[in-house]
């Protein structure tokens, strides 16, 4: 497959972005930082974060998070004067900032409202669940109360409620099929340098290193911008330092696609030259789909996380959650 160039992100959308992350709290830019991140890449003060999280995602992918929650957009919308008509949802929020940012073709895009209470994350009534489907949004919904038929509104509750977690379902087992899919590809071209080529990297794809030593800091090298050179550093790991990164296939992998299309994937395992096993591994994996390309995904960031041996000592091999964070990140 061959490259295909892109231009780069929107200068004026990409300062809007900055201008909304640096007007929300502190522990919001946070959390959207740990999610966007997969919680790999740690920031010391909100304008670090704020400046990973412009690295590694885009607006309509930061808008489209829990945190960014309805009130919120109206808040910050007020606070910059921006005008919008009243009453609204998030997506016509949405909408009104990325217009005001400078992003184009708007009306392409939908999303679902964060909760009310940001640190009650692990729970959504029924009513609240949306799931993007092809053209629209499909919303549990009840018949109202002065139904002349009761049973009729139970039936339809159930029935809409079901259809509803069915789909969740299936977006995550997609997602999950992707990843196991993904990293079996990806870790026997990148093990053997079989076919392992710029070609598969976006151009303007993004690279972060991190080495964790124990009782010292962790050593970071980045690649901004530059395909061929994230997969030089890449082959570089396996021809110059002869390393082998063995994916835990088990419960060492997780993937999730947004309603964009766009897949993130984690993988963890272990980290070998020759006969000894050195340390572990976390690495996240952005893929965006190439149109020019058979509509295959491409690399468009990745992050990895290596820990020597003497950094770990006897821990468990990483795994990661359903929702795709790291567990044991902190050992």
């Amino acid at each position: 497959m061959n490259s295909v160039q892109k231009s780069k992100p929107n200068a004026s959308l990409m300062e809007g972005l900055k201008g909304f992350l640096s007007w929300l709290p502190e522990d919001d830019v946070m959390a959207i930082l740990k999610t966007s991140t997969g919680g790999l890449i740690y920031a010391s003060s909100k304008k670090d974060a704020i400046s990973i999280i412009l690295r590694y995602s885009d607006a309509v992918s930061v808008l489209n998070r829990r945190r960014v929650r309805k009130d919120v957009l109206a808040a910050y919308l007020h606070h910059e004067n921006v005008q919008f008509r009243l009453p609204t949802d998030k997506t016509t929020l949405c909408r009104v900032c990325l217009t005001t940012w400078g992003h184009e073709n708007v009306q392409a895009y939908q999303f679902l409202d964060g909760l009310s209470n940001p640190s009650d994350e692990a729970i959504r009534s029924p009513e609240n669940i949306g799931i993007l489907g092809s053209s629209n949004v499909i919303r549990a919904a009840r018949t109202p109360s002065n139904s002349p038929n009761p049973h009729v509104q139970e039936d339809t509750m159930e029935v809409e409620y079901n259809t509803n977690q069915e789909l969740l379902k299936q977006e995550a087992l997609a997602g999950q099929e992707l990843a196991m899919k993904f990293t079996e590809w990806f870790f026997e071209k990148w093990n053997k340098l079989e076919d392992f080529v710029d070609s598969h990297f976006w151009p303007e794809c993004n690279l972060r290193m991190e080495i964790v030593n124990q009782g010292s800091n962790p050593a970071c090298k980045e690649v901004l911008n530059d395909g061929s050179s994230c997969c030089e550093e890449m082959r570089g790991l396996i021809r110059i330092e002869g390393l082998f990164f063995n994916p835990n296939l088990g419960s060492g992998v997780r993937g999730k696609i947004n309603p964009h299309g766009l897949a993130q994937v984690v993988v963890c395992g272990s980290v070998h030259r020759n006969s000894q096993v050195i340390g572990v591994f976390e690495t996240m994996f952005g893929l965006v789909k190439d149109p020019l390309a058979q509509n295959n995904y491409k690399l468009k960031f990745v992050v990895l996380r290596f820990r020597a041996s003497s950094a770990i000592c006897n821990t468990e091999l990483p795994a990661v959650t359903s929702n795709g964070s790291i567990v044991n990140e902190d050992e």
